[in-house]
């Protein structure tokens, strides 16, 4: 009875090892598996270079509200005369309105934080179309992936930001892009997983001084992202040509890479911000990229983890157009 019982013992010591030994192996992965994450997340700019971004102190970013003063920039209707560009869709699944549409539109955009949505006018060799960006800082902009880079057309050969624009009204001007970022994992894998990148403007055109940006953060615990309140603004091709529209909404299921929102989007608000809106103002946690596909009846950002937010903290200090 007694050997029994030590047998038992050794039995339970062995398995209590056994998983400890596992749950250790899923809290920190192989070096391999680090690796090829810290690849993924490498920045590649659109003249080619590959950077890796130190790891940023602190989880938070924190915004500047700008004056919405006119001084130093010429206002100018910039959309007198252009053709229409339609919307450039999402790479995975149809940006969609989840039952009634919950959209309004912005009609005040030179109020902050809307005249820190930008309209995007991008162009590829043998493609065009529109997308929305936000600023994060004076001369850098968050957007989605595929909104700087095409996995058929390659990097964007032009793209004209119109921060607060509000149909064929263009109350800041607009902005030729100097040069673009995204990372490996979206260049050169295509996986939506890592579907963001970054817009950077000229040295004198750095529109974030007037009209202000978003802060942004990222937390390792998903968890607390369940059910979190949330806002959109951009730029849907489904409304009349370059108005802004958004609702608000929540957060349904949290992936490691992705969040899932009952946001009502279209086509060509792909690299809007998912922001919460704090004491002192609004703070991204991912960039919408996609709409309903899958098991999932919700649409889609790119969730702002550690590695995405070293990137955008990069950009924004470092926003330098010849790397």
């Amino acid at each position: 009875m007694f050997r029994q019982d030590t047998d038992r013992r050794h039995l339970f010591l062995l398995f209590a090892f056994a998983l400890l030994i596992a749950l250790l192996v899923a809290a920190n992965p192989s070096e391999e598996a680090q690796a090829k994450g810290r690849k993924n997340h490498r920045m590649v700019g659109s003249s080619g270079t590959r950077l890796l971004a130190p790891d940023a102190a602190g989880s938070v970013e924190e915004l500047f509200d700008g004056s919405g003063d006119m001084a130093g920039i010429v206002a100018a209707n910039d959309a007198a005369g252009e053709s229409e560009l339609p919307a450039i869709p999402s790479p995975l699944g149809i940006e969609s309105v989840i039952g009634s549409d919950g959209r309004a539109q912005v009609t005040t955009t030179t109020n902050y934080p809307y005249r820190a949505n930008a309209f995007l006018k991008v162009k590829y060799n043998g493609g065009s179309g529109t997308c929305t960006g936000f600023f994060i800082g004076p001369r850098t902009l968050a957007t989605a992936g595929h909104c700087v880079y095409d996995q058929t057309l390659g990097w964007a050969t032009s793209i004209q930001v119109f921060p607060g624009r509000n149909g064929g009204t263009s109350p800041y001007g607009s902005a030729y892009a100097c040069y673009l970022w995204s990372v490996d994992g979206w260049v050169d894998s295509g996986s939506t997983n890592y579907d963001y990148g970054a817009i950077i403007l000229p040295s004198n055109k750095a529109l974030g001084n007037t009209v202000g940006w978003y802060g942004f953060f990222y937390t390792t615990d998903g968890s607390s992202l369940d059910e979190d309140r949330v806002r959109i603004y951009g730029y849907p091709g489904d409304k009349t040509y370059a108005t802004q529209w958004g609702m608000r909404g929540r957060i349904k299921t949290v992936n490691s890479r992705k969040l899932h929102h009952n946001l009502d989007t279209a086509g060509g608000q792909s690299g809007s911000a998912v922001y919460e809106t704090r004491t002192n103002g609004p703070y991204a946690n991912s960039i919408h990229t996609n709409g309903v596909y899958g098991t999932s009846p919700y649409n889609r950002s790119t969730r702002i983890v550690k590695g995405v937010f070293n990137n955008l903290k990069s950009w924004k200090d470092n926003p330098d157009c010849t790397p």
